[in-house]
């Protein structure tokens, strides 16, 4: 009996070993000519490096102004800091693809494991054999298959790889609905501007409606349908409100009727923009380009682990026999291996299949840079002639055309030109304001659109 547990004590002493050989966590990833945050290379949860709650001054909200906005109340006001930091933190799709990172987190944990040991027990007691007590035994045994050393540690850091690769998937959706909150704020901000430009001009046409009686029919019917025409774009864009807010509170996982006020003024100074410098940020903190390294790294692993797989596992077995009436006490130790002879076939096709996809992201990784660099350059090019607009129509056009308003309505009064030349110049006026709050909200959207594609706000 003795013999029997030291023996028993040998086998799960060298399946101990094998287990403490691959128990080798991964303490951080370092993704080629990437040099990442000093967080990102702590533990796995370096998820926190994208987010817009850390503490990274690179983005815009920290976690103490988390805090402080916690609960905000969107129908007093609407800030667009609060709004992006809700987004963030109540949005399902991504609270759906942080529960899955955690989940391929527990994988790789779970993959540096070796398979879990066997117990045989085998009786062999039959009377119809007659007097021969050697056919009468019994037989206990522990089976366990263990990997050459280092498969486990590769197995987990391609499965460590692919969680990094979700993990980049995840910032990229949060980056994605940060520019969607903005781009929903800024369309909801011009509408609201727009309705208040269309009521001041609406008055002052009303106004001059009331003083028809004078007036001949024709004037009196050009009047009263460039009226209805303003009144059904204002009705038009009460719906538009409505749309947007229904969005804006899909966005924040709330009632779809929540009500949302007017949204506050957020906008961009001017900006310089080095094209370069823009897509050397973009490299550095793109979660896409990230992505593509995760995926380079896990099939070069993948590749080492085809490598290593042309030494074969040991299969290992230990018996104790006991023969019946006699007292009698046996053991046996079983070693097997796999005969690796189409390691031509199989492990080097396998390794040459990851690494033929490792060059294959390796290729979708220039491409990506390269449509950056003409994504930013457009975007760029962009802003620049809309700075332009804003300038002229700022400083020349909308002055020109309050001047031009003033003498108007001065003749107006003075009877020189009739009510339908002035209801005309009220539209014009009216247009010009229009056309200059849609140039500046739709040059924060670029920004917006800008601040995705380099991977942080400007």
């Amino acid at each position: 009996m003795n013999v029997r547990i030291f023996y028993v004590f040998i086998f799960f002493a060298l399946c101990f070993l094998q287990s403490f050989c691959t128990e080798q966590k991964i303490c951080h990833f370092v993704l080629p000519k990437i040099e990442l945050p000093r967080k990102y290379k702590k533990s796995f949860s370096f998820r926190r490096a994208f987010d817009l709650t850390s503490t990274n001054p690179n983005f815009l909200i920290d976690s103490q102004r988390i805090r402080q906005i916690c609960e905000p109340d969107f129908s007093q006001s609407t800030n667009l800091e609060q709004l992006v930091g809700q987004v963030v933190a109540q949005n399902p799709k991504l609270s759906a693809r942080q529960v899955w990172v955690d989940a391929l987190e527990l994988k790789a944990k779970r993959a540096r494991l070796p398979k879990d040991p066997k117990f045989k027990y085998y009786n062999k007691d039959n009377e119809h054999l007659g007097q021969d007590l050697y056919k009468r035994e019994r037989r206990y045994g522990l089976y366990q298959k263990i990997p050459f050393p280092g498969k486990l540690r590769l197995k987990m850091e391609a499965e460590y790889k692919n969680a990094e690769f979700f993990v980049t998937r995840e910032a990229s959706v949060m980056l994605d609905l940060t520019l969607e909150a903005k781009k929903l704020y800024q369309k909801l901000y011009l509408n609201h501007t727009t309705l208040e430009i269309m009521e001041k001009y609406r008055k002052k046409v009303a106004q001059l409606l009331g003083q028809l009686d004078n007036t001949d029919e024709l004037d009196a019917l050009e009047a009263k349908i460039n009226y209805g025409k303003l009144v059904d774009k204002m009705f038009a864009l009460e719906k538009r409100q409505k749309a947007l807010e229904s969005k804006i509170n899909a966005l924040l996982n709330v009632p779809l009727s929540t009500p949302i006020a007017k949204p506050q003024a957020a906008f961009h100074g001017k900006i310089l923009f080095d094209t370069e410098q823009l897509l050397h940020t973009a490299i550095r903190n793109r979660p896409e380009v990230m992505g593509r390294h995760a995926l380079i790294d896990k099939h070069r692993t993948k590749a080492k682990l085809a490598r290593r797989n042309y030494f074969p596992d040991v299969d290992l077995e230990i018996l104790i026999q006991r023969k019946k009436d006699y007292d009698r006490y046996a053991w046996y130790l079983k070693v097997g291996f796999e005969l690796p002879i189409w390691a031509n076939l199989k492990q080097r096709r396998d390794s040459q299949e990851q690494e033929a996809k490792a060059l294959s992201h390796l290729l979708g990784l220039q491409h990506l840079k390269n449509e950056m660099g003409a994504k930013i350059n457009s975007l760029v090019f962009d802003i620049q002639a809309l700075d332009h607009r804003i300038d002229l129509y700022e400083h020349d056009v909308l002055p020109a055309a309050q001047k031009i308003f003033a003498i108007k309505k001065h003749k107006y009064e003075a009877g020189e030109i009739k009510i339908v030349k002035m209801i005309v110049e009220i539209m014009l006026v009216e247009k010009i304001e229009i056309l200059y709050a849609e140039y500046k909200a739709e040059r924060e959207i670029l920004i917006a659109k800008l601040e995705r594609e380099i991977g942080i706000p400007l």
